[in-house]
């Protein structure tokens, strides 16, 4: 018995040890965001007027482990600095696997986020966007094959092959799609909730 409420007690101070929840506020609307979560989260570029997102970004993922008033503690997975030097994109990515290090990060430096139940669920959504658009690429290719063709009986059949491969497509690309969750540069930003 006493052996069994350790362990739930143990497995209780995980829990609440390894995040926090997240909250978000936009006018009436509300989001808060599970301890456990995976972030996606791209920051702005210090002493930058206008923040290029192509050329000069830097994106941090992993799961936040605590929220404070000013800032962010991220147990990170990967981070991704991408510069442009001379007209050319040098991007530099540092995966943290064995042992995580914890960052913590500047509320006001975070652009957008992206959220993630888990790092599952972002492998899932890249896999739906490009299962997407390669079966775009494909239904584009048999409906081309349709209009060169002469013979009208199998026309019909590559013709709707072709539709229902861009019909698939759509739903794959609808699937994979990310929300992002817009900081600064929009015209509705949300903010984090004290």
């Amino acid at each position: 018995m006493n052996i069994n409420f350790i362990t739930l007690c143990l497995c209780f101070l995980y829990y609440c040890s390894t995040g926090q929840e997240l909250k978000l506020i936009r006018g009436d609307e509300n989001k808060t965001f599970k301890a456990g979560s995976v972030f996606d989260i791209y920051l702005a570029e210090k002493n930058a007027e206008n923040a290029n997102y192509g050329c000069a970004s830097r994106e941090l993922i992993g799961q936040v482990i605590s929220v404070n008033k000013d800032s962010l503690t991220l147990k990170l997975t990967s981070y991704t600095d991408k510069r442009c030097i001379d007209e050319v994109a040098i991007q530099h990515l540092y995966a943290f696997s064995a042992v995580p290090p914890k960052i913590a990060i500047d509320k006001n430096d975070i652009i957008y986020f992206n959220h993630y139940n888990s790092y599952g669920a972002k492998q899932r959504k890249r896999g739906f966007t490009i299962a997407g658009a390669l079966l775009l690429f494909t239904g584009t290719v048999t409906l081309l094959n349709a209009i060169l063709l002469k013979d009208k009986g199998s026309k019909q059949t590559l013709v709707i092959s072709g539709a229902a491969q861009i019909g698939l497509s759509i739903g794959f690309l609808i699937g994979g799609g990310e929300k992002k969750y817009y900081l600064k540069n929009s015209m509705e930003p949300w903010r984090f909730s004290d």
